[in-house]
């Protein structure tokens, strides 16, 4: 009877899609002959999203806009594209909210960006704001653009990031640049059509840049900011508080003399609070900035309850995006210098409370100029993580999409860890569960290079989930683990030794 029930348990794993799933793996949006740039990733039910841009090696000065379609396991489905005639640049996909009629054909996606298109008459290119309508599958359904169409034409706007609302209204940051020279970060409101209902204007001298939008709980909004100044060398992030018009109630800026500190990346948290995410600059040299990751909790009424920096200060360290997990956990995705001119990504996680959990670096590719960068982050169902952007193996870019665990492993034995100055990877190792499967307790051996000193034990369920954090003392050969409370289905084990993963195993707990 037992044997049965373990072969449903197992057979059940396998064929449910919720079983843990790791790929590495790069595309193109338009063949071989594209150089390709993901911007985001969304998952879907049976997959990802993949949205970004991509130029023709023929026509470097115009960019196309790209979605890849990914099944669960890396395996291409399609890829769509958007051949304006104009120029299109970098945007932004945005889930787009079901209407409350519940009917799913009215589901899909909405994007913003912009475009450009030479004006003859003034021989220059306007920047128009672009958004775009998909349905689920996706495909367009119209497209929309703010501009200015009087001339003189002196105003262009870029739009970088959107929120859906209810009724399927948009909220939307970016920058308006006047009379050709003055940039000042820019907050839309539209209709569920691309209509216009209000903007307003921040500006705190320099250049002003929007990057970010959520919504907050009194209907109102919060952005982050980004603003450059010549003289002296300093940039820095800035939070702005709105009402539901858009009008400003408070900042906060985070602005130090003689510091370039990188843009701030926000997400509404779980605990009425926002978490916002960026590069702080310890050092400037020059035009090169050496930096860390520095992650705020803030309240809606403007409180700074927590900052909180990590790792050591870096050359040139770029943040890319945020990403607060259903658990309030944060992962921060980057790109950093390796060997120069090599770039690598990496993923930052804290637990809600800015606790550091881990920090994974990751390469598609090494060679000369091999950019390995991700711009975007999902939690995915089985726990893990999915992050996309771009590797640049032999000249051209590709797509690259990278798919871990729920500890930024790449593989069920390939995880990257580090030492202050020295970049190394372990392999853990197997580490042995009897019985198994188990009912009532189940036996832990400990790798030997942890017997003699203080280390940690992690216990995981299928979906990532972290159900217990066991330190155990010096001189442990063995840990007896109790399972009561544990539901039937499989679970995995992780030993942690002077912040390094050194043993691995899976379980199954049978039913009784």
């Amino acid at each position: 009877m037992k044997k049965t029930i373990l072969y449903l348990v197992v057979l059940w794993i396998s064929t449910s899609g919720w079983s843990q799933t790791y790929f590495s793996e790069k595309y193109h949006y338009f063949g071989i002959h594209s150089a390709d740039i993901a911007t985001d990733i969304l998952q879907v039910d049976d997959g990802y999203l993949v949205p970004g841009r991509f130029v023709l090696n023929d026509s470097t000065f115009f960019p196309k806009i790209g979605i890849k379609k990914i099944d669960k396991i890396g395996n291409e489905v399609y890829a769509k594209y958007i051949g304006l005639s104009d120029t299109t640049f970098g945007w932004h996909l945005s889930l787009l909210i079901e209407d409350y009629n519940g009917n799913p054909n009215q589901s899909g996606y909405y994007g913003i960006g912009h475009k450009s298109h030479y004006i003859k008459q003034l021989e220059i290119s306007e920047f128009e704001g672009l958004i775009i309508r998909f349905d689920s599958q996706p495909d367009t359904l119209w497209t929309a653009t703010i501009a200015d169409n009087v001339l003189p034409v002196d105003t262009s706007y870029m739009f970088q990031h959107c929120a859906v609302l209810p009724n399927n209204e948009l909220i939307i940051v970016g920058r308006i640049t006047t009379n050709l020279t003055e940039r000042k970060t820019l907050l839309i409101k539209t209709d569920s059509s691309g209509n216009e209902l209000w903007r307003q204007y921040f500006y705190f001298g320099g250049i002003n840049y929007g990057i970010n939008v959520i919504s907050a709980p009194d209907h109102g909004f919060v952005l982050s900011a980004y603003v450059t100044e010549s003289w002296p060398n300093e940039s820095y992030p800035v939070i702005i508080k709105t009402d539901s018009l858009g009008n400003e109630e408070w900042r906060q800026e985070f602005w130090e003399y003689n510091h370039e500190h990188g843009p701030m990346f926000i997400s509404n948290s779980i605990d009425n609070t926002f978490i916002g995410g960026y590069l702080y600059s310890d050092s400037v040299d020059h035009s090169d900035s050496y930096n860390r990751d520095a992650i705020v909790k803030m309240n809606y009424e403007g409180e700074l309850l927590w900052e909180k920096r990590y790792g050591f200060a870096t050359y040139n360290k770029e943040n890319t995006s945020l990403l607060v997990s259903q658990s309030g956990e944060i992962i921060v995705a980057g790109k950093i210098y390796g060997d120069f001119p090599q770039r690598l990504a990496y993923l930052l996680k804290v637990t809600s409370n800015g606790d550091s959990l881990w920090y994974r670096e990751y390469r598609k590719w090494w060679g000369i100029n091999g950019d390995n960068i991700l711009n975007g982050v999902t939690q995915t169902i089985d726990g893990g993580y999915a992050a996309a952007g771009s590797v640049q193996p032999t000249g051209n870019k590709y797509i690259w999409v990278l798919k871990v665990d729920s500890l930024g492993c790449e593989s069920f034995d390939y995880c990257w860890t580090s030492l202050p100055g020295v970049i190394s990877v372990e392999k853990p190792g197997e580490l042995q569960v009897f019985p198994n499967p188990a009912t009532g307790s189940c036996t832990i051996a400990i790798p030997k290079e942890n017997q003699f000193d203080t280390y940690t034990l992690f216990i995981y369920n299928l979906m990532g989930v972290k159900m217990e954090e066991i330190v155990v003392p010096s001189g442990e050969i063995q840990v007896v683990h109790n399972l009561s409370g544990y539901a039937p289905g499989l679970y995995s084990v992780v030993t942690s030794y002077k912040g390094s993963i050194t043993g691995r195993g899976k379980f199954v707990v049978s039913g009784k």
